[in-house]
């Protein structure tokens, strides 16, 4: 069986926030297009930290670029209490010899994010701290290294360990994919200094470019869609989430890391 990475973001159908942004356009990076060929196909990803405003940001998907230094975007999660769904968003970027270099994001009706960026050969990852004043976020993105995904490129145990919107630690997750489009999932939960145990089914559903959809219930009669990208790359496992209130109300982001089993 193939080992796969997992970058998957929890969010509510049909759930949005109060919060008002201006689009802004995005820019290429001074300079025109410089080191390309060093970011070039597609990518899981994960983007995860605190906002100026005092949110939270949790973003997964999957990334493209065409080695000419611009980047499309499928993004699932949250923005400062605004839910995004398979969200098209894009990015323009700039490499040194060094493997350093700037990515800057634009997400539809949020500021521009500008990245600092590393190129990790050896894993053929991206990662990567914002250096502007929109927040303190870290962006991570690992190269898929398959044409076409399908249900069976989602299949066994993953356990996950995961952050709440605080950065403190606040779950602990395992779910079993049966490579067919359905699951189930247990977790431990941090309800004050207490973990509360819950389980729940769910069934998914996994795109050709490895983004994927699940739609799950738990052991309280609560519904929730999940959102993300397959990586194929093995290793841990990144993965965001947003919660929520009893009114279906976004509380706050967060983000988990695991390892597949």
């Amino acid at each position: 069986m193939a080992n796969f990475r997992v970058v998957m973001l929890l969010v509510l159908s049909g759930t949005t926030g109060a919060l008002a942004r201006t689009p802004t356009a995005a820019q290429a990076p001074s300079g025109g297009c410089i080191g390309g060929v060093a970011i070039s196909g597609r990518y899981s990803l994960l983007i995860h930290g605190l906002l100026s405003t005092g949110g939270a940001e949790a973003l997964a998907g999957t990334m493209t670029s065409d080695g000419k230094c611009t980047i499309s975007l499928q993004l699932f999660g949250n923005i400062d209490g605004v839910s995004v769904f398979g969200m098209a968003a894009t990015a323009t970027y700039a490499v040194g010899n060094g493997k350093a270099g700037v990515l800057i994001l634009t997400v539809p009706g949020f500021p521009q994010q500008s990245y600092a960026i590393n190129r990790v050969l050896r894993h053929n990852e991206i990662v990567g701290l914002e250096q502007d004043a929109v927040g303190e976020t870290e962006i991570l993105a690992k190269a898929q290294h398959i044409g076409s995904f399908s249900q069976s490129s989602l299949k066994g145990t993953y356990s996950l360990i995961c952050t709440g919107p605080n950065e403190l630690p606040y779950a602990l997750d395992q779910w079993h994919f049966d490579g067919i489009g359905n699951a189930t999932y247990t977790t431990l939960t941090y309800e004050g200094a207490t973990l509360a145990p819950a389980s729940g089914v769910a069934a998914y559903i996994v795109n050709p470019d490895g983004s994927f959809t699940i739609s799950a219930d738990d052991s309280s009669g609560n519904a929730y869609v999940f959102g993300g990208g397959i990586d194929s790359g093995g290793g841990d496992v990144p993965l965001a989430t947003v919660s929520f209130n009893g009114s279906g109300q976004v509380t706050g982001a967060s983000h988990c890391i695991g390892q597949p089993q």
